[in-house]
């Protein structure tokens, strides 16, 4: 539970239900010490009563998990690594507790979470075509970083957004309900459904991609931009090394798995 919109809403359903069965919801969230994903995920447990652990990991530990992180995805996509090294972190606590979980996966390629989404997509047809595209690659992107990270941990991660009961209900909606609401909020339509079921600070709390939101970016962007030269990177920029960032993910790619070849990762995200 990041303390975002839609793991937020997984937890509410499930503490619901676990409180009809005299149950109480283990939750999990982690971040850096001053991350405000943690900082909302005390807020969301406090108001669901959930029985909750933190995940706390600073810029030596995200460092020294790297190469371990980037085995287990194999993948060097500087997106889906930056969150996959707390998600790392978040796996191992779980799976001190529980065999599996439930994540919030898919619902912003279902309504329309992702920034880029609506300054890259206005034209007619242009959002659907983007979410038709995005949601067939998930296999490739989260939901590999989710799988894999998970599993090196024996955690099994369940994604309840991608039943196909709730995929089918949000690819029926058109356009005009996934743009952004008229103050720039993204996801308006899923965040009215849930009115009343999480803090009102939490259900309109504005997108922060995972990796932002748990404080990773902030440790790992800068760490690498600073170790990585221009130089080194003009040397070795290709259309799979993107940034500085990948530049160094990707030697680690190379350095746990010689015998793949960098073109058999599946897919890369929008921008690194």
């Amino acid at each position: 539970m990041s303390g975002g919109l839609d793991s937020s809403l997984v937890a509410a359903v499930a503490a619901q239900e676990y409180a009809r069965r005299g149950l109480r919801l283990k939750t999990f969230s982690v971040g850096t010490a001053d991350s405000p994903d943690l900082a909302a995920a005390r807020e969301v447990a406090a108001f669901l009563g959930t029985d909750h652990h933190e995940a706390v990991f600073d810029a030596a530990q995200a460092i020294a998990a790297l190469d371990d992180v980037i085995a287990s995805v194999e993948s060097f996509d500087a997106g889906l690594i930056r969150s996959a090294v707390p998600n790392w972190f978040l796996a191992e606590l779980a799976s001190r507790h529980v065999k599996a979980v439930l994540t919030g996966e898919g619902a912003d390629e279902l309504f329309a979470g992702y920034g880029y989404y609506h300054e890259r997509h206005r034209a007619p047809g242009a959002l659907r075509r983007e979410l038709v595209r995005t949601v067939s690659l998930l296999h490739g992107l989260n939901l590999q970083r989710c799988d894999r990270v998970t599993m090196a941990h024996g955690l099994e991660a369940r994604v309840p957004f991608l039943d196909t009961a709730v995929v089918t209900h949000a690819m029926s909606l058109p356009d005009e309900v996934k743009v952004l609401g008229p103050d720039g909020i993204e996801k308006a339509h899923l965040r009215r459904a849930f009115t009343g079921r999480l803090p009102g600070s939490v259900l309109w709390r504005r997108k922060a991609e995972f990796g932002t939101g748990s404080g990773a970016q902030d440790l790992l962007t800068p760490y690498w931009e600073s170790r990585v030269t221009d130089a080194d990177l003009a040397a070795n920029r290709t259309a799979q090394v993107r940034s500085k960032e990948e530049l160094a993910y990707y030697r680690a790619f190379r350095r746990a798995l010689p015998e793949i070849r960098p073109s058999s990762v599946l897919t890369r995200f929008a921008v690194a």
